[in-house]
């Protein structure tokens, strides 16, 4: 599973405005108390009734978590999931479900054939309980069925480094934060973030911050203009320019383009951050930060231009790696 098709739409529309004047930010100007959220190997800070929607990919699997679930709800969970799994059939007549390994008291790795017409992949998903906090962690993914011992000790290897995390707290160990949870370690890995934020403070406004370790950077932002088809231009064409070029984030590189329009006296925005990253590094990752307004709020997100570019750049320009992340 991968986000990074995300970068598409809100991309191809920026990268079509035309050079324009650059305008200067101005602090926030409602009272806003800020938080800060760990996200991946990242802290980002965000104003604090924020609306979060968290996405994780890590050793290219899917990560999700689920809060209040009891012990009991737990073996519930995962009895339906084997049962749906054992009653589902696969086209030679045998059922879905492949096998069931129970890693602890706490943790159970639930295997099935990825289709029911194929014999050539497995699912995996493990389901992983903190009793202490009443959350549960699944991870899933899919595996060519050949390798299904080297997967399952895979999972193996990674149930103990999965752990409960408060979200307002801070880790100081290798590792990665996901929604309520931490997984420890350093090692290169395949591990993807998207997270939507909706902040309250200024309705119809929604950002998303993205991150996935690259092998091979892309051309920077401002340099794809020309590789963009001719039928974005009409959507850039009632946008201008507020600001666009170069923007290091402390010691991460990076450019942004930040358009605005006014229509029906309303205004909307469409503002975009991308650092290219490095190599297979977790250091320097892609990173993208967008922030678009939606066109039918029943209010205007922001009040003038130097509002919505104060919000930017206090979320922008707090975006860093954590200490000891790594």
């Amino acid at each position: 599973m991968s986000w990074r098709p995300l970068r598409g739409v809100l991309a191809v529309a920026l990268l079509t405005f035309a050079s324009g004047g650059i305008a200067g930010a101005a602090p926030i100007q409602r009272g806003t108390e800020m938080k800060t959220l760990c996200v991946g190997r990242f802290l980002l800070d965000v104003p604090a009734a924020t609306a979060i929607q968290p996405g994780y990919v890590y050793a290219r699997k899917k990560v999700e978590t689920s809060t209040s679930v009891s012990a009991e709800a737990f073996r519930q969970r995962v009895a339906a999931r084997t049962a749906a799994l054992k009653a589902a059939r696969h086209r030679s007549g045998e059922s879905m479900w492949v096998s069931e390994i129970r890693f602890d008291d706490d943790a159970v790795l639930l295997t099935s054939w990825v289709s029911d017409s194929s014999r050539a992949g497995h699912r995996q998903e493990m389901y992983v309980l903190d009793p202490a906090h009443s959350v549960q962690y699944l991870v899933s993914g899919e595996t060519e069925a050949a390798k299904l011992p080297a997967a399952i000790e895979n999972y193996r290897a990674l149930r103990p480094r999965i752990s409960y995390r408060d979200p307002n707290s801070i880790p100081t160990a290798a590792g990665f934060c996901i929604d309520s949870g931490f997984i420890a370690g350093n090692r290169i890995n395949s591990e993807e973030m998207t997270i939507g934020l909706r902040p309250r403070a200024y309705p119809g406004a929604r950002m998303t911050l993205m991150s996935y370790v690259t092998g091979k950077p892309d051309q920077p932002l401002l340099q794809r203009a020309s590789d963009l088809p001719p039928e974005y231009a009409a959507a850039a064409a009632r946008m201008r320019n507020l600001r666009r070029g170069e923007r290091n984030v402390g010691p991460i590189q990076g450019q942004e383009i930040l358009a605005g329009a006014e229509e029906g006296g309303r205004r909307m925005y469409a503002f975009l951050w991308e650092s290219q990253g490095r190599a297979e590094s977790l250091q320097f990752p892609f990173l993208s930060l967008q922030l678009l307004t939606e066109d039918k709020a029943q209010a205007p997100a922001f009040r003038d231009d130097a509002e919505a570019l104060g919000l930017w750049d206090q979320v922008l320009g707090s975006l860093r790696l954590r200490s000891g992340a790594i």
